[in-house]
């Protein structure tokens, strides 16, 4: 995770999306989500490991911006990277026929 304040003085923080929480998925109190995702963890790491795409959350002050698809730990943590500086240096822009959101 890279954290850093833009030019205009707003916070930006870019990550990689562990998992996906659909709304409200915890609301029910029930813990037997912690299981399974227990059981699901070292297959979703693997298929991780073996090429499928990391997604990278930006956000602007907490709301998000966007999410990008990136292959790969390493690339995954150059596109951070970049994604950070840019939003440092005030350059940072959602690119065109970028979707807003990934599931």
């Amino acid at each position: 995770m890279a954290k850093v304040t833009a030019p205009d003085g707003l916070p930006w923080s870019v990550s990689r999306r562990w998992f996906y929480e659909p709304p409200g998925w915890l609301d029910g109190g029930s813990g037997e989500i912690v299981y399974v995702l227990l059981a699901f963890w070292p297959f979703w790491f693997l298929a991780h490991w073996l090429g499928w795409p990391w997604v990278i959350v930006i956000k602007r002050a907490g709301n998000e911006q966007c999410a990008e698809r990136v292959r790969g730990w390493f690339g995954s943590r150059r596109r951070i990277r970049e994604i950070a500086q840019a939003a440092a240096d005030g350059t940072w822009q959602l690119r065109p026929g970028q979707p807003k959101h990934l599931l």
